[in-house]
């Protein structure tokens, strides 16, 4: 055996050249032209011009005295092509090394793969999902594998949050925002690495680094944080995680739904004086969940100056899977040895998830939620408590509702609260799954939030505090009155009763159907996302003429 050279250009003929062709369209590559006679890739990619950084290559050999060569290796490295990882290798009996790393691929390892004879497999950086296949122990050639996803979704959630906030390269450190304590979880014991992988297990969380900065003579891989040297810069921002190609966070165990990322920079290693250290430009991109949501983002620019703190919002940042991901990713753009060698890359102070829901009441009028659910039909009905129906709706625009008509009866939970007995309240085919503390704290919760004035009701940080038990619950029973206040809800109620009466009448005048004997019903909206109905917008109803 020996590698593919000049001598063998006249026996190159039965290169599986047409299995290539559909290996990179698979791939994505628009732009392909192979020399099957010299086994050379003349052009690759998504535009004529190869991407910076990029790397291909198609690696040949020629047995002896035969007329034939095999590709036994294939590189497309760095070309961001948005394709799969392609079934059709198969179609390459001799092939054993292949790299498709720095990509945006999806999908996961096709199961042509498991019967192959590889010996290395380097899909590192790209958009791939699901599970890790257990078949791809049947390859027993198989020595390296790089590139296998962070978080799966394996995982085993015994509890949902909805926020999460982080101090990257630095230490667990209190922050005052929106007159709250919020803690941010440091990283900065996290040590870098070539292919750095780190999984908080207690707050769902972790973060993946990928590359090694080559030219920093820091040959233990370690340096991934950096400080700043100014005294006067705020402490989440005295501190960066930093990477050499890409850097990812991602979140499980999340509530679906939207929400807003909000991405705290401050650009501490260049200077704002009249030395070289200020000529230092650093570009990097940024994706949430698998989108480019910044290009060539430039903190300086940004804040207008280094050393300077500055939070760019992410909004509308859908999870429907309860895992989030921000990655950030340096396209080989902008300086290399300013103010040092070795000095680039993505950089992040902190972030923060939080819940993208306005918490601000709105109002729909009844004609809109009788349109919502089909006029209540049966078949929307999605389940029934203690205190009342509950019926699935989709508005005009798409968004999808739960809607809940409580019922008269309801009014008993204040009365249950009183005397304490609040496992009445509890849906008895629950039996044990619920604790009488659980169904206190629950229920003393959940009536904070119908009080009249706006100001007394918790916010959802609040609420999720106190589920969790880092915060008292107020010692507050809401009155009766609060309940049988006249407002737009029960006069919208009364169009419920005088519609159904109506409908009644036209559909059978012998029915004998008095709606006036039931119990007057108050209805409630609530958007979800996905199979999540918590956390969102209450909605009150008004009227309609």
């Amino acid at each position: 055996m020996q590698l593919f050279d000049m001598s063998c250009l006249y026996y190159v003929k039965c290169l599986p050249v047409d299995a290539l062709q559909e290996i990179t369209r698979t791939l994505g590559v628009t732009d392909w032209k192979f020399d099957g006679d010299s086994c050379q890739i003349e052009t690759v990619g998504l535009t004529l011009e190869p991407a910076d950084g990029s790397e291909s290559s198609i690696d040949c050999e020629c047995p002896d005295n035969q007329t034939f060569c095999h590709v036994v290796g294939i590189t497309l490295k760095g070309y961001s092509l948005p394709g799969m990882l392609p079934p059709e290798l198969i179609k390459l009996p001799y092939l054993t090394k292949v790299d498709f790393a720095l990509n945006y691929l999806i999908g996961t390892i096709p199961k042509q793969w498991f019967s192959m004879k590889l010996t290395s497999i380097s899909i590192l950086e790209n958009r791939l999902s699901g599970e890790i296949p257990k078949e791809l122990g049947n390859i027993t050639t198989l020595t390296y594998l790089r590139g296998v996803l962070p978080c799966t979704k394996t995982f085993s959630c015994p509890r949902y949050s909805s926020c999460l906030h982080v101090n990257s390269g630095g230490k667990d450190v209190e922050v005052m925002e929106n007159k709250e304590n919020i803690l941010y979880i440091g990283d900065g014991d996290v040590l870098g690495g070539t292919a750095k992988y780190f999984n908080d297990q207690e707050n769902h969380w972790g973060l993946s680094s990928t590359r090694d900065f080559m030219d920093d003579d820091n040959f233990q891989n370690t340096r991934y944080t950096v400080s700043s040297a100014s005294s006067n810069m705020p402490e989440l921002y005295a501190t960066a995680r930093i990477s050499p190609i890409s850097l990812t966070y991602f979140h499980y165990c999340l509530e679906n739904g939207n929400y807003t990322v909000n991405l705290h920079f401050a650009e501490i290693q260049f200077t704002n004086d009249n030395s070289f250290r200020s000529l230092g430009k650093r570009l990097s991109d940024v994706y949430a969940q698998e989108r480019l949501v910044l290009k060539d983002f430039n903190i300086e620019d940004e804040a207008n100056i280094a050393q300077k703190p500055v939070i760019i919002p992410i909004h509308n940042v859908s999870v429907v899977d309860n895992i989030l991901e921000i990655r950030f990713y340096w396209a080989c753009k902008g300086t290399t040895r300013i103010p040092r060698r070795g000095v680039y890359g993505p950089l992040i102070s902190a972030f923060s998830i939080v819940s993208g829901v306005n918490s601000q009441t709105g109002m729909f009028s009844l004609k809109k939620i009788r349109v919502a659910t089909n006029d209540f039909s049966p078949a929307n009905k999605i389940g029934e408590g203690g205190f009342g129906p509950v019926y699935k709706g989709q508005l005009s625009d798409g968004t999808m509702v739960a809607i809940k008509q409580l019922s008269s009866k309801s009014r008993q939970a204040c009365h249950l609260c009183q005397t304490e007995n609040l496992m009445k309240v509890v849906d008895e085919r629950l039996g044990s799954e619920v604790t009488p503390i659980e169904a206190e704290v629950m229920a003393k919760i959940a009536l904070l939030c119908p009080n009249a004035s706006p100001s007394l009701r918790p916010k959802m940080s609040e609420v999720v505090n106190m589920l969790e038990g880092r915060m008292s619950i107020p010692e507050v029973t809401p009155e009766l009155s609060v309940f049988a206040s006249e407002d737009v809800r029960f006069r919208a109620i009364r169009e419920i009763h005088q519609h159904r009466m109506t409908e009644s009448s036209r559909q059978s005048k012998t029915e004998d159907f008095s709606m006036q004997s039931q119990s007057q019903d108050s209805t409630e909206v609530r958007s979800f996302s996905s199979s999540s109905v918590f956390g969102h917008d209450l909605h009150q109803i008004q009227t309609e003429s």
